[in-house]
């Protein structure tokens, strides 16, 4: 009974220490200004490096995310239908994978994920950096208007029902 209570006791307080780093993880830092595009380059799925500068004039939605990330993955649905919807508006959704090419290369397959897929291996610290995500935690979204502006930057996942309408705001109003 005794060792049941110390391991009960050992499950509660590394919870508690689970629970406390995450919210510490969390606590904001001083926000880096909106700003302009950082310009960056990286290889993508084929091997081809691509510079963000190759969809200057389109609304970019800059994903970070991994395969390892359960949040990632389950916003990768979203960001192909929005893609999807919102391609001929105007929208590129660019992902900047965390991870193994291989890993990439399967789960892009099973999801049919439908935007680019960049590798950001060691140089995505620096660029998450750039971006206003000095810690890396992941998904993290960026969202630059057609003319280079970072417009709204978001840790964590996002919803439908926040992101379709923030797409929506930021994509050019037909006439």
């Amino acid at each position: 009974m005794r060792k049941k209570l110390l391991l009960l006791g050992a499950a509660l307080i590394a919870v508690f220490a689970g629970y406390t780093l995450g919210q510490l993880w969390r606590l904001p830092g001083p926000a880096k200004p909106l700003g302009q595009m950082t310009e960056f380059a990286l290889p993508a799925l084929d091997g081809k490096s691509h510079n963000i500068k190759e969809w200057a004039g389109r609304l970019i939605l800059l994903n970070f995310w991994a395969t390892w990330c359960p949040p990632c993955r389950e916003e990768m649905p979203l960001l192909t239908a929005m893609q999807e919807r919102y391609g001929s508006q105007g929208l590129q959704i660019i992902g900047v994978a965390i991870d193994r090419a291989e890993a990439v290369n399967e789960y892009r397959r099973t999801m049919r994920i439908n935007y680019p897929i960049l590798l950001g291996g060691y140089d995505a610290g620096d660029i998450l950096a750039q971006y206003g995500n000095s810690k890396g935690a992941l998904p993290y979204s960026v969202f630059i208007t057609p003319q280079g502006q970072v417009a709204a930057r978001k840790l964590g996942a996002y919803t439908s029902g926040e992101l379709e309408p923030l797409i929506q705001s930021f994509l050019p109003k037909s006439q």
